[in-house]
């Protein structure tokens, strides 16, 4: 039997829950006894290291404890906060609008969620702060990163998808502000290759990743949206 590679651990350890065993043992051309073994494993390997995700928040947190982020019940705001509740990552996350509980209109969900964290711990945080202008003729000529924190002078980036566009602008943020890109945290998704390998590639400080963040938090925050 084949070696397990870093891709396959990955795609089991986000799909194993979604999917049938007879579609995975399909996919990964494995036994399903041998899927069921592996994961367990990959589980037990990962409730044994430490997680960034959480030391990187607590860390900066001002309380031990978050705060009980909630709606008042039958506002309409509540009623709409419902729709995203249970419907997946994938739905939740192009949901941009307004979010009573943190007064700001953001893009998306995963956006919303890493600002309940901030709020919830009292991180102190900016939205949106600074625009960073590129001397350049063609193409991407500004940045807007998401979310400055300014006690620690960093800046983060929220990322589920990355299309090309964002790719120039990140790696023109890294040109011509090389202080600020070494200041600057990603939250990707864990599961996409694509992602992994382009914050890799383009040397990001710290990447930090959504699944990770929905794990260690969503049970701590009542108006989380998603899975």
């Amino acid at each position: 039997m084949p070696r397990w590679t870093e891709d396959e651990d990955q795609y089991l350890l986000t799909n194993f829950h979604n999917h049938e065993l007879t579609f995975l043992s399909e996919i990964l051309d494995r036994s399903e006894s041998a899927i069921e073994k592996h994961f367990r494993d990959l589980q037990q390997r990962e409730s044994e290291k430490p997680l960034a995700e959480l030391e990187f928040f607590l860390s900066r947190a001002e309380r031990a404890h978050p705060k009980r982020l909630r709606k008042k019940k039958g506002s309409i705001e509540s009623q709409k906060l419902a729709k995203f509740k249970g419907r997946g990552n994938a739905y939740a996350h192009t949901k941009s609008g307004y979010r009573a509980d943190l007064g700001l209109n953001v893009r998306s969900g995963w956006e919303a969620n890493v600002l309940r964290i901030f709020k919830s711990y009292e991180i102190p945080y900016e939205f949106e702060p600074r625009v960073f202008y590129y001397p350049v003729k063609r193409g991407n000529k500004a940045y807007t990163p998401d979310i400055y924190l300014s006690n620690t002078d960093e800046w983060i980036e929220v990322k589920g998808y990355l299309d090309k566009n964002s790719e120039i602008k990140l790696k023109r943020f890294k040109r011509y502000y090389p202080d600020e890109f070494m200041q600057l945290t990603m939250v990707i998704a864990r599961s996409s290759k694509k992602n992994r390998e382009f914050c890799e590639s383009l040397g990001v400080p710290q990447v930090l990743f959504y699944e990770n963040l929905s794990k260690l938090f969503k049970d701590r925050i009542p108006t989380w949206e998603g899975k």
